[in-house]
């Protein structure tokens, strides 16, 4: 079955249809707003604990040949190794550039050198 070029239009533009009001209504709704501190506090929180419930589990975990996931610290962990320098860079600098650059050319040493 081939998929025509207007059938992909399609797609695309019903998933912006569902999607940007979803994410441009409470934007206008709440900008200027003043939110309680612990409020501000505990929504500053959000994005470093999703990021690291999607980050851990593939930098602390590998799969078995059987498909189950078994707990990986060795130093053939690559991820892992790249990791540390990454997360140093990124408390030291706060700046999202050096951060992936860190990343990026780490774990590429791991690769090359390990």
């Amino acid at each position: 079955m081939a998929v025509e070029s207007f059938d992909v239009w399609v797609v695309i533009f019903g998933l912006f249809a569902v999607t940007f009001p979803s994410r441009v209504c409470p934007i206008i709704a709440l900008s200027g707003k003043k939110f309680a501190a612990l409020l501000e506090c505990w929504l500053r929180l959000i994005a470093p604990a999703i990021l690291s419930a999607l980050l851990l589990p593939d930098l602390l975990l590998r799969k078995t040949p059987s498909g189950a996931r078994e707990l990986f610290l060795s130093g053939d962990n690559y991820y892992l190794l790249a990791a540390v320098p990454t997360i140093i860079v990124a408390a030291v600098t706060r700046h999202l550039f050096w951060t992936l650059l860190t990343g990026m050319a780490s774990v590429a040493a791991c690769r090359f050198f390990l």
